[in-house]
């Protein structure tokens, strides 16, 4: 059974530019862990949202270890 995570991040205006680089720079290396099936990061206006996709729930808990 596939899980999906969306996450609603609001960082503080003069955080965005870092936190989006942050997300960023782990996005490529979160894709070759096992189970992961997407991991996105997408922004509109202040809002930053993160929707990930796993193959079970076993997948996310070792992802959320890392």
């Amino acid at each position: 059974m596939s899980v999906v995570v969306v996450a609603t991040i609001k960082p503080l205006p003069e955080h965005v530019d870092a936190v989006v680089a942050a997300f960023t720079d782990v996005i490529a290396q979160v894709h070759g862990e096992d189970g992961c099936e997407l991991y996105a990061l997408h922004q509109t206006g202040d809002r930053l949202i993160m929707v990930e996709k796993w193959t079970s729930p076993e997948a996310l808990a070792a992802h959320s270890k890392g």
